[in-house]
């Protein structure tokens, strides 16, 4: 026969509970204090590029804006800088007559 009241269990439940909460705040702690936020600017696309980058390796955990983003960017800003370049190159003479 089981001597334990309702109580004692749900008493016991509780405490696990809060030991694991108390597991997982730790574990969020070290890896919050392994991560380094960085905000650089991408000179060829133009944009300001937030990385979270793990201290110890060096590794970029997450980034905004994706990578491909960035290359599109830079290619399309290139493309226009060569069109602005050539137009001021050739200068368009219309003739009316």
């Amino acid at each position: 026969m089981d001597d334990r009241r309702p109580g004692d269990a749900a008493a016991r439940d509780d405490r696990i509970l809060a030991d694991r909460r108390a597991r997982m705040e730790r574990i969020a702690d070290t890896i919050r204090e392994s991560l380094q936020r960085r905000i650089e600017k991408d000179e060829a696309a133009g944009l300001l590029v937030y990385r979270t980058v793990d201290k110890e390796t060096g590794e970029v955990v997450r980034q905004y804006p994706d990578e491909m983003v960035l290359k599109l960017r830079a290619y399309a800003r290139e493309m226009a800088r060569k069109e602005e370049s050539e137009a001021a190159d050739n200068p368009r003479v219309e003739r009316v007559a």
